[in-house]
């Protein structure tokens, strides 16, 4: 189910997995409309999509795969219809993301460690898309540590904005002589919205896996890497 007509189709519908609530509602720059999710790791995840400037575009269950073909359903519900009254009994799988990188599409999958030691045979997808030629990465809380989370949560209401090009010599002039988020914002007279922007945008490197942001967060200009943003193996 969508949350608004502004967002992808999904192929199967979006719960919070074994409980009577809600699940997460959010907006991202790269996922058209407010997007359904299923639990904190898998807002994570979308959230890490949005700010990694590897990716284009991505969407929520964006399909179903019936596993021993290889076949792509837009729905589970479409492919459940298309194995009526046959014999043999499809393996569907839904993904919980596409994302479209400048190299091509990989799918993703957010799942705990404790459901993965629940249902082991998920560590076994990747190997089987692959002789598909289909890319499937597998995601736990692992590529997720605390500080690295709250940065980027942090951090994501500020990726829709944009910096015009004064605004972008500005702040890179600035972090010249600025060895720390403070100084651009105390000395150099950086607006702290500004600054969290580049950060956003990648115009800015700091350091988003060790400690939190702050006005001692050291920080620096790069001119061909984000890595502190590119947490995914895409």
């Amino acid at each position: 189910m969508r949350v608004d007509k502004q967002a992808a189709p999904v192929a199967r519908p979006t719960h919070k997995r074994g409980q009577m609530k809600k699940a997460h509602n959010i907006s991202l720059k790269k996922s058209p409309g407010i997007i359904k999710l299923e639990s904190r790791l898998e807002t994570s995840t979308a959230i890490a999509l949005s700010l990694d400037r590897r990716v284009k575009s991505f969407r929520p269950q964006p399909m179903t795969i019936e596993m021993n073909t290889g076949r792509f359903f837009r729905s589970k519900e479409h492919l459940d219809s298309s194995f009526e009254g046959l014999r043999c009994k499809p393996r569907p799988y839904t993904p919980d993301f596409e994302a479209t990188l400048e190299t091509g599409t990989v799918l993703i999958e957010s799942k705990h460690s404790w459901l993965i030691e629940k249902s082991p045979e998920i560590l076994g997808y990747p190997s089987i898309l692959q002789r598909f030629g289909v890319r499937l990465v597998l995601v736990d809380e692992a590529y997720f540590p605390e500080v690295f989370s709250q940065n980027i949560r942090l951090l994501h209401p500020y990726q829709s904005l944009r910096l015009s090009n004064a605004e972008k010599t500005r702040i890179i002039s600035a972090s010249a002589s600025a060895a720390t988020i403070g100084d651009l914002i105390e000395k150099q007279k950086i607006p702290q919205k500004l600054v969290l922007t580049a950060v956003a945008n990648g115009f800015l490197h700091a350091d988003l896996h060790t400690r939190r942001l702050a006005c001692s967060t050291c920080i620096s200009t790069q001119a061909s890497s984000n890595s502190s943003l590119e947490r995914l193996p895409l």
